[in-house]
């Protein structure tokens, strides 16, 4: 089966992955109410992704909350 005709993941972790890739991010409270997670929980994911690879920046959105989202990184032919 190619990637396109999979199935959506439905584990917790494609589920943040999935709001992390979405334009306006994710906050942890967000985070934490959808995937039922406590807020320390939700940052020990957070560093879980990033230790795996993955760029997961933050900022304040207007607001004035932490917002989490996954960098795009460009395939090395299109830089």
């Amino acid at each position: 089966m190619s990637g396109a005709n999979q199935p959506p993941a439905s584990t917790k972790r494609a589920k943040l992955i999935a709001m992390f890739e979405r334009p306006d991010g994710a906050s942890v409270a967000e985070i934490g109410q959808r995937l039922g997670w406590l807020p320390h929980t939700v940052r020990a994911a957070i560093t879980g992704l990033r230790q795996a690879g993955r760029a997961v920046t933050r900022s304040k959105d207007v607001d004035d909350r932490t917002v989490y989202w996954l960098a795009h990184i460009e395939p090395d032919s299109q830089r």
